[in-house]
């Protein structure tokens, strides 16, 4: 074992592999074939930390 980790040749690795099976691909159809249940991840807003976010557009709001 190499005595420091190195990302570039295992990431490298991992990114081929993931392109070699697809893995990026995200259509509707390949989704119902794959019979997997779907779900999506929400983001938060960019600035959900700041001074002004939803909540306080919502709140201050006429």
């Amino acid at each position: 074992m190499d005595k420091t980790y190195n990302y570039r040749e295992w990431e490298r690795k991992l990114y081929e592999k993931w392109l070699k099976h697809k893995l990026f691909r995200a259509t509707a159809e390949e989704a119902k074939r794959s019979g997997k249940p779907t779900f999506t991840i929400m983001m938060p807003l960019p600035n959900v930390t700041d001074d002004i976010h939803l909540g306080h557009v919502l709140d201050n709001t006429n």
